[in-house]
C-alpha cells in the first residue's frame, strides 16, 4: 500500500516538474541573472578604467642618476631580445644590467650571452649563482647579483624577464627615490591580453584599475 502511494506521488510530481512554463521561468531567471552580473562587471570595468585614466600621470622628468638593473633569469627566455630593446629605449638609460642565472647549463645563460653581444650599450654582466638547496633559486640568483654591486651603484632595480616596460618605466620607478619621497618603490603588473575579447578586456580593465583606488586606512592596506 505504501509503495502505491509513493508511485502515485511520483506520477503527480513528474508532470509538474516538466511543465514548460516552469522550465521557461527557470531559464528566464538564469538568463536575467547572468545578464545582471555581466552588466555589473562591465560597470565595474568602466569605473576602474575611468579611475585609471584620471589618476595615472605619465612622468615627463628624467632623473640624472646612475641606475643598476638586476635580472634573475632562467629558461629559454624567448622574449629577452624585446626586453633588451625596451631597456635600450628608456628615457633614463640604465648604467648596468646584471643578469644572474643558476648555471651555465641553464638555457638562459646561452641566450643572454648571445644577445649581450648585440647590446653593448646596456653594459650586460652575466653572473652564475650556482645551484642552491637552501632557498628558492631565484633568491640565490639575486643574492649573487647583489654581490657584484659597486659603491657607485646608488639605485638598484630588480625586475623579471617577462615584462615589457614603457619608455618612462625606469624614470618613474627611480623618481620618487631621487625626490626623497620614498625609500623603496614597487611596480605593479600590467596585464596584456593575448586574445582580445569582451571577457579579457573587462578583466584587464579591472586588474589595471584596482591599483589606482585609494588605499583604505581603516584596513591598513
Amino acid at each position: 500500500m505504501q509503495s502505491d502511494r509513493i508511485a502515485g506521488a511520483a506520477s503527480v510530481i513528474a508532470p509538474e516538474m516538466s511543465d514548460p512554463s516552469i522550465i521557461d521561468l527557470l531559464g528566464l531567471i538564469a538568463i536575467s541573472t547572468a545578464a545582471f552580473v555581466a552588466i555589473l562587471t562591465a560597470l565595474a570595468a568602466l569605473t576602474c578604467a575611468l579611475v585609471f585614466r584620471i589618476r595615472m600621470l605619465i612622468p615627463t622628468g628624467v632623473p640624472d642618476v646612475r641606475v643598476t638593473l638586476i635580472l634573475p633569469a632562467t629558461g629559454a627566455l624567448p622574449g629577452l631580445a624585446d626586453l633588451f630593446e625596451a631597456l635600450r629605449s628608456q628615457t633614463l638609460r640604465p648604467a648596468r644590467l646584471i643578469i644572474a642565472v643558476e648555471s651555465q647549463d641553464d638555457p638562459a645563460f646561452a641566450r643572454a650571452t648571445k644577445l649581450a653581444q648585440g647590446f653593448p650599450d646596456l653594459a650586460i654582466e652575466l653572473v652564475v649563482a650556482g645551484l642552491s638547496g637552501e632557498r628558492a633559486q631565484k633568491c640565490t640568483n639575486i643574492l649573487a647579483a647583489l654581490e657584484r654591486l659597486r659603491a657607485e651603484d646608488a639605485y638598484i632595480v630588480l625586475f623579471d624577464a617577462d615584462i615589457r616596460p614603457q619608455p618612462w618605466w625606469l624614470a618613474s620607478l627611480v623618481g620618487p627615490l631621487v625626490a626623497g619621497s620614498a625609500d623603496i618603490v614597487n611596480g605593479y603588473r600590467w596585464q596584456v591580453p593575448q586574445r582580445v575579447s569582451l571577457a579579457t578586456v573587462i578583466g584587464t580593465a579591472i586588474d589595471r584599475g584596482i591599483v589606482f583606488f585609494q588605499r583604505l586606512e581603516i584596513l591598513q592596506v
